[in-house]
């Protein structure tokens, strides 16, 4: 059975990824919800075993030993990516000093952005 049809799910895909990751999760939450009983609880059965390897059987967490971990797994350093509104603010604050020291507009909103992506990506 298709969940979706080829052609809308790409165009589905494509629309959620520009509105961001709450979009994406949310349309495939909604094509979860479309899919045959029998493979919900195969996923299920999928979503436990992976937290019981997480777990460990002592109950102690291990690191799982294959590279699909890495896949799965989002890296402490992604957390600290800001979003628009963050960056944007952590811009003007910057832009609004170095006016202060004197710079002109031009110059400190050039340096203001350079300053933020370089800390972003730190």
């Amino acid at each position: 059975q298709i969940v979706v049809p080829p052609d809308r799910s790409r165009q589905m895909v494509h629309q959620s990824c520009q509105r961001g990751e709450d979009a994406i999760e949310h349309l495939f939450k909604t094509w979860i919800d479309l899919v045959p009983a029998e493979s919900k609880a195969m996923l299920e059965i999928l979503a436990v075993s992976c937290q019981e390897a997480e777990q460990g059987s002592d109950g102690v967490g291990i690191k799982l030993r294959t590279n699909a971990h890495k896949y799965f797994a989002r890296k402490g350093e992604e957390s600290k990516s800001l979003s628009k509104e963050e960056f944007s603010a952590r811009v003007k604050t910057i832009f609004g000093e170095l006016v202060a020291t004197g710079l002109g507009p031009n110059e400190a909103a050039a340096e203001a952005i350079n300053r933020a992506t370089n800390e972003q990506s730190k």
